[in-house]
């Protein structure tokens, strides 16, 4: 089984949620999708928590935000799946064979990371600069990631063992944001 653990903070995760379900059934792939709500709006929780109606979601919302190296442990501890795949809440499958795509590589490796991709440029001009690093340093081929892949690692898409995340974990001494998938991936590289 696959566990998908989507942390949450203020986003609208129905849209993902949705998609993921259907490429699951399309594809007759066992998953569960955990919805863990990190201490967002109210707003938010509620669009969010409607999502739970389906019996392969489970919805968690924490009153305290735990920040983003905790949430992703918690979601792990929670997980049923001998897989755990990580997406974060803004990321859009850029395929509708994305989980699919996961599913027939499990075979290859304990862990499977996915790229990043940005789409057309943003019409609104302050988010142009976010758009344009993204570009530059975050969308990456496949082939370019695996010179050195421990380098640039992302928690945003990455599939990985529950047996070989529960022996790194993701650092909970870092607090704020920023840098938790670097060390990870620091970590899986002396693993």
């Amino acid at each position: 089984m696959i566990s998908i653990c989507l942390p949450v903070y203020n986003f609208d995760v129905t849209e993902l949620t949705l998609e993921l379900l259907r490429q699951a059934r399309e594809y007759n792939i066992d998953a569960e999708i955990l919805v863990f709500d990190d201490a967002s709006l109210s707003y938010y929780k509620n669009i969010n928590s409607k999502i739970a109606v389906n019996s392969s979601v489970r919805y968690l919302e924490f009153e305290q935000n735990l920040g983003r190296s905790r949430i992703r442990n918690r979601l792990a501890d929670f997980a049923k799946g001998n897989w755990l795949l990580f997406l974060d809440c803004d990321m859009v499958p850029q395929t509708p064979k994305f989980l699919k795509n996961y599913n027939n590589a499990i075979d290859e490796a304990n862990i499977i990371c996915g790229g990043i991709g940005y789409g057309f440029k943003p019409f609104k001009k302050e988010f142009l600069l976010r758009w344009k690093y993204g570009i530059c340093r975050e969308s990456k081929s496949a082939g370019r990631r695996q010179i050195n892949p421990y380098a640039a690692f992302m928690s945003g898409n990455f599939m990985i063992k529950k047996e070989v995340f529960n022996q790194i974990r993701f650092n909970e001494g870092i607090s704020g944001y920023g840098h938790e998938d670097t060390l990870f991936g620091l970590d899986l590289k002396k693993h």
